[in-house]
């Protein structure tokens, strides 16, 4: 059996992509699969430079909510902050010791 093939390589059969298409879909896939697993909300504020954590959530679409959540309330109460929220997952540490 030839190491490249499928079988082998572990490699999806319409591997490499041939069209724009197929390259938007591996991205896609890689996209959300990372979206699995906790993730937290990471708030800075852009004046002072502080930085807040919060969570964790139960997966990405949980983070992004709750950072959508915390971004409306500084719109809705005028907080004059300047706010950025992002959203990261939660990886395990290794033990390495």
């Amino acid at each position: 059996m030839d190491e490249n093939s499928p079988a082998v390589s572990g490699r999806p059969t319409d591997w490499p992509p041939t069209d724009a298409h197929q390259v938007m879909e591996g991205c896609i896939r890689i996209l959300a699969a990372g979206m699995d697993g906790p993730h937290i909300v990471i708030c800075r504020d852009l004046c002072t430079g502080a930085t807040s954590y919060e969570g964790p959530y139960d997966d990405g679409l949980a983070a992004v909510l709750a950072a959508d959540r915390e971004a409306a309330w500084d719109r809705a109460h005028d907080t004059r902050s300047q706010m950025e929220y992002s959203v990261a997952p939660l990886l395990v540490g290794l033990d390495v010791c």
